[in-house]
């Protein structure tokens, strides 16, 4: 695969697919090809690297592919991270969660009663199995793209992650009394949750 032909191109086809609401295979699929790709060519590199006859003759150079998926995760990783706390129905920056409802719903989408009830019984009912699959098999892409994007930007990101899950620490430490409290402390419960799984992904690259 050309990567600089092929991937570069498709990338965002790729986002815009995976946060398509009527297709949520699709997550587990494409998430399942980038990290077979990332694994690949970091594996091409290391051992181009460290082979001083490499072929000469290859179709591709593999630390040309490197620099490639390196550019390409800085684009990618965002938008994986919104992936996962959309699919535990939280998110830790409004204006995405608000951004990405829109674009599920098109320019002609319209709000309903009946939308909101399904959203609200999800987010109580928490994750289903399918789900739980989804947001390992995307989690275990970031790991992998982690391993291949510039370190300035990974420590960016990493930094982000921490202090999100600061702050959704000590706001659900402080939550105690009505059911409205309680229902809030369960949506900040699974919004750490959300930021755990992603900075156990960052870490787990290094």
């Amino acid at each position: 695969i050309d990567l600089e032909v092929s991937f570069m191109g498709v990338a965002g086809i790729l986002v815009k697919a995976m946060g398509d609401s009527r297709y949520p295979q699709l997550v587990s699929i494409i998430c399942t090809g980038l990290n077979a790709l990332a694994s690949g060519v970091l594996k091409r590199a290391e051992e181009n690297e460290n082979n001083d006859d490499a072929d000469n003759n290859a179709t591709s150079d593999p630390q040309a592919d490197l620099d490639i998926l390196s550019n390409v995760s800085t684009k990618l990783l965002p938008a994986l991270f919104r992936m996962v706390e959309n699919l535990h129905g939280t998110s830790t920056n409004p204006t995405d969660a608000a951004a990405s409802k829109k674009s599920e719903k098109g320019d002609g989408g319209m709000d309903t009663d009946e939308e909101d009830d399904d959203e609200e019984k999800k987010s109580k009912q928490g994750l289903s199995p399918q789900d739980a699959m989804r947001v390992q098999s995307v989690i275990d892409a970031i790991a992998q793209l982690a391993k291949c994007c510039p370190r300035p930007f990974l420590q960016n990101l990493f930094k982000k992650v921490t202090q999100r899950l600061l702050l959704a620490t000590q706001s659900s430490a402080s939550d105690d009394g009505d059911d409205d409290e309680k229902n809030k402390n369960s949506e900040e419960t699974d919004k750490i949750c959300s930021l755990l799984g992603l900075a156990q992904a960052l870490v787990s690259s290094q």
